[in-house]
């Protein structure tokens, strides 16, 4: 623990930096003062114990509040480097935590930081920088503390943020998370309300849609929302939403609804900008594509993934979260996340059942707690955020081994595995495979890796459809284990040919017509061959199916190609006396 002292500078590690320990106390001018830590330029600084217990009072108001540990930067000229351990930061509603501004390597383990007034945390490299921040086994805990920024001194100013991140890679270890807090606008009722702020610039666009707070409703009495002022490029307005329902918190507004309670709202003036939901009916309001990412200080949530600099499109810092689980305290400390769903922004080791408002999560495991819940799905990045995917790229999902391995037959992706008991009891989860297993994989034997033969399996069908989820009905093909039916018309593109059993290849069937065929007659007990016409037609058509415009009477008929477009028509007339031919077009049947 650094002793108390009033001695304004010190070394440590050689460095110069600045120490402050003084016990709370008020200052002539009313405001008071405590204990904090600034580095400046120490690229090995060691803070190990440091305990505000014994005084509070960094001054936190309306206009400033201060951390118990700063180190300001910026980068290149206070490149600060930080190991900050056993920390017992409990601020009593007076303060921040830390606040590491110098861009460098920040490592913060085994503390408390808690009661703080805004952050517990804030981190990144707006002022320059590249370093990575690590949390392992950081307890945080708000209480009732208030923002003195916000309006009230009730749960409507307890607006805090656990964690801010602007524009670097953090790395949250253990199973402690940053903890923060939305305000709760009202407690009047029992309908539960979600604000939601879309920030948009004149110059870069529209933001996400960013949680604010929420509601206690009567669903009649008006409710006072406010959020953080967001400074932006050219001119800014804000547009207010809405969701309901408490079944699901925090679920994103998305695509088109009835969210909006106001929009084109003005400029704020202060740090904070109040708007008043009067509680009627909400209007439709459609999400824009975001393309703003806009650069903030401050915001209340548990974890805020921000950008170091206003941006937009993919022009956004390279944000990235770490941690073990996603499972955070979400209905008063959601996670905040203003760069979007555009590229993945969160990894981790398993993720829980909520949903992060409009964040691409990275996970491989599910979470395996709770009755019926449905693990999180593992989303892969493919291509790049904007400007459309890779052309000709193997694919993300690649099945390695050596270069000079041969194949074999087996399954490379179980979709259903119909014996997991075995599974589960064999050494590294891998059995022989079953027939009645659902599967995707290869049949070929041991053959070279250039020889491969895709193989698919299932125990009752295969399906293929087109425009539909999947329902059992509407397939356009199925495979079964008697037949293989097509519900849609079965077409062999010219240059191939379909074989039926131990029959002739047949690369084409159709129906032509002929040109008009004028009059003729048949001489009694004569045949007679008329050439006609027919575009289309080739030597090696076989006609057959021949129908004529009208009744054929005593005449029989056959026809043949001939050439290119030419086909023979042979009347027979086996009467007594002469029969005339039918006029006009004839239809026929060929394959070739």
């Amino acid at each position: 623990m650094i002793e108390k002292g009033t001695k304004p500078m010190i070394e440590i590690n050689g460095q110069k930096t600045r120490i402050f320990n003084v016990s709370a106390r008020t200052s002539s001018s009313g405001g008071t003062f405590g204990t904090y830590v600034q580095v400046d330029d120490d690229q090995a600084f060691l803070l190990d114990g440091l305990d505000s217990t014994s005084g509070y009072g960094v001054r936190c108001d309306a206009t400033f509040c201060g951390s118990y540990v700063t180190a300001p930067g910026p980068f290149n000229k206070w490149s600060a480097v930080g190991w900050l351990k056993n920390l017992a930061i409990s601020n009593q509603c007076h303060g921040n935590g830390v606040d590491w501004q110098s861009g460098n390597t920040l490592h913060i383990e085994d503390s408390v930081i808690q009661g703080f007034s805004q952050f517990g945390v804030r981190t990144g490299t707006r002022r320059g920088g590249y370093g990575p921040t690590q949390l392992t086994n950081v307890y945080m805990e708000i209480g009732s503390c208030t923002n003195p920024q916000y309006p009230g001194k009730g749960p409507e100013a307890r607006a805090m943020a656990g964690l801010i991140n602007e524009g670097s890679v953090v790395t949250v270890s253990g199973d402690m998370y940053p903890v923060g807090q939305v305000p709760q606008f009202s407690n009047t009722g029992t309908q539960v309300a979600y604000y939601w702020v879309v920030v948009k610039d004149s110059a870069m666009g529209s933001s996400v849609p960013l949680p604010i707070g929420y509601a206690q409703t009567d669903g009649k009495t008006p409710v006072h929302v406010a959020w953080p002022k967001v400074s932006g490029t050219k001119m800014v307005t804000y547009d207010l939403l809405k969701t309901t329902g408490a079944e699901n918190p925090w679920l994103p507004p998305a695509d088109s609804g009835q969210f909006a309670v106001s929009t084109g709202i003005g400029q704020c003036d202060g740090p904070i900008c109040v708007a008043v939901d009067s509680n009627g009916a909400t209007t439709n309001y459609a999400i824009s594509q975001p393309e703003y990412h806009p650069k903030i200080d401050f915001w209340p949530g548990g974890i805020i993934q921000g950008s170091n600099s206003d941006s937009s499109g993919s022009s956004a810092s390279s944000t990235m979260l770490f941690v073990n689980s996603t499972r955070f305290a979400m209905q008063v400390s959601p996670f905040v996340n203003l760069l979007g769903a555009a590229v993945p922004t969160v990894y981790a080791s398993h993720c829980g059942p909520a949903t992060l408002p409009n964040t691409w999560v990275t996970c491989l495991a599910g979470d395996s707690v709770g009755n019926n819940a449905v693990p999180t799905a593992t989303l892969l990045q493919f291509g790049i955020s904007v400007g459309g995917d890779p052309a000709n790229r193997k694919g993300r999902l690649i099945f390695g081994r050596g270069p000079r391995t041969s194949l074999n037959s087996g399954h490379y992706i179980t979709l259903v595995d119909s014996n997991p008991t075995k599974t589960l009891n064999t050494r590294g989860y891998r059995p022989f495979n079953d027939k009645t297993d659902t599967y995707i994989g290869l049949d070929n034997g041991s053959v070279p890796m250039t020889h491969a033969q895709l193989a698919f399996g299932a125990p009752i069908s295969i399906s293929n459809y087109i425009g539909n989820e999947g329902d059992g009905k509407a397939w356009e093909e199925r495979l079964t284990a008697t037949q293989k039916t097509f519900a849609i018309p079965v077409v062999v593109q010219p240059g191939a040919s379909f074989t039926l059993g131990g029959g002739s290849a047949l690369s084409q069937m159709k129906i032509y017509k002929t040109d008009v065929i004028g009059k003729a007659s048949v001489p009694a007990q004569h045949c007679l061959d008329l050439s006609a016409a027919a575009r289309g037609l080739t030597a090696a058509d076989q006609v057959t199916s021949i129908k004529p415009p009208a009744a054929l009477g005593n005449l029989s008929l056959n026809a043949y190609s001939i050439g290119v477009n030419q086909l023979v028509l042979h009347f027979c007339n086996s009467s007594i006396s002469a029969a005339g031919v039918p006029e006009g077009v004839y239809s026929f049947f060929a394959v070739h």
